[in-house]
């Protein structure tokens, strides 16, 4: 499992920051290409931009503390990952394999934009989906929602299980 999660980790900061740099050499800033239009309604586009904050620019000009929180999510994270007490005494269980994808996920997402933050003082942002009122993201936040997501669903289905096990009587 610890080589999965590290190839996984590696391969997706990787991949992160690969799309950011193409962004920035390849697309000025604020400008848009329109990807996917259906008619003359853009569906899909790619959007240069930069964020100085979190989702909907929360947290504007407050890099210091979202590095230290990103910093402390990303450390949790790799020590619930990989010590096997921690995952015991926290989960109640070891992790297995949806765990340490989803887990994976939310360490590449936060690496990838820890060196934002890092490097430029903002985050590049890029992927827009125009079809609704969302802000523009990246990669790296692409992998923090889908591992949050399996994360929740993999507690979701673990409680499942756990309701259906007959309880044990001691007769």
């Amino acid at each position: 499992m610890y080589l999965l999660a590290a190839i996984l980790i590696v391969t997706l900061t990787i991949v992160d920051q690969l799309t950011k740099f193409l962004v920035v050499k390849n697309i000025h800033l604020g400008e848009v290409i329109n990807v996917i239009k259906f008619g003359d309604n853009p569906v899909f586009s790619l959007t240069h931009v930069r964020n100085k904050g979190a989702a909907w620019s929360s947290f504007s000009d407050k890099t210091s503390l979202l590095t230290i929180f990103t910093f402390i999510i990303i450390v949790f994270f790799l020590v619930v990952m990989f010590v096997k007490p921690v995952q015991k005494k926290l989960l109640g269980k070891y992790i297995g394999i949806f765990e340490t994808i989803s887990f994976s996920l939310i360490i590449s997402g936060g690496i990838g934009n820890l060196i934002d933050r890092f490097r430029l003082k903002e985050v590049v942002d890029f992927i827009k989906a125009d079809f609704i009122d969302f802000p523009i993201f990246n990669f790296a936040d692409i992998c923090v929602v889908i591992g949050c997501i399996l994360f929740v669903a993999d507690i979701l289905i673990s409680d499942i299980k756990l309701s259906k096990k007959p309880e044990k009587t001691n007769e």
